[in-house]
């Protein structure tokens, strides 16, 4: 997709949901300026997530080893709650079309977001198994093969452990889910796929390390499996800045 066929259908999609909330609601202009819609956070937002989730552009307010925030935030979940088995009812009997482009960017800005080291801006699993142990620092077999440009089906075939050099993916629950590690170096062999680019002049990451025992690091591994998640993840959740464990060492990053 190119981010014009992206926008033609986000701007269509917001005019007829525009003018169905105004009926619902009772007053307001149905109609919208579509220069209004351009101005929109939701519009520049979705024109960051797809430089970023797409391209592979570093944008400012999307760091590596960030999380969405702000309007990028709200835009993905207000973008998600339509793609929900009664939202999509309703637009269907409202003859309104489903943003999938734009939805489809959302998900691949999330996707890279956590590839390159950072979080999801919510857990999608707790719900189900309780905060902490879901998908929340892994990917999803759905989100390699966006960022791979491939089908699903193609990237499940390629998790056979059977093949010489399988996607390795972990057991969590039900699901079989992909460690960033993992699937950087996987998807480096995908034609498809779009690295993001390097750093230039943003902020570096500054490190410093501090020794720790083999008894706390068997605390901290763990603590890691009872909650489902890679020590790392369990980390992050327990500190601020991007953070590494190694053997023996705990490494930690934060952003300057």
């Amino acid at each position: 997709m190119t981010k014009e066929q992206m926008q033609s259908e986000l701007l269509s999609f917001l005019q007829a949901f525009w003018g169905n909330m105004t009926d619902l609601m009772g007053f307001g202009d149905r109609d919208c300026a579509e220069d209004a819609m351009r101005n929109s956070p939701i519009w520049t937002s979705l024109d960051g997530m797809f430089d970023y989730g797409v391209q592979g552009i570093i944008v400012n307010e999307l760091m590596p080893g960030g999380m969405l925030e702000g309007f990028y935030a709200k835009t993905a979940t207000f973008l998600q709650s339509f793609d929900t088995a009664p939202m999509r009812l309703y637009l269907a009997t409202q003859n309104i079309s489903l943003p999938i482009l734009a939805l489809r960017t959302t998900q691949m800005a999330i996707a890279r977001m956590v590839l390159d080291g950072g979080e999801r801006h919510v857990d999608y699993a707790s719900e189900e198994h309780g905060w902490g142990n879901g998908n929340y620092g892994y990917l999803t077999l759905s989100e390699v093969a966006l960022l791979a440009n491939m089908e699903e089906r193609s990237v499940r075939n390629a998790a056979n452990p059977k093949l010489a050099d399988p996607l390795v993916t972990c057991q969590i629950g039900r699901r079989s889910l992909v460690e960033p590690e993992e699937a950087r170096r996987w998807l480096a062999k995908r034609k498809g796929f779009i690295p993001t680019q390097e750093m230039g002049d943003q902020p570096k990451a500054k490190r410093f390390s501090a020794e720790i025992t083999p008894q706390l690091f068997e605390v901290i591994q763990k603590e890691a499996n009872k909650a489902g998640i890679p020590p790392q993840v369990f980390l992050q959740k327990l500190f601020a800045g991007e953070i590494q464990l190694t053997s023996g060492k705990l490494e930690v990053r934060r952003k300057v």
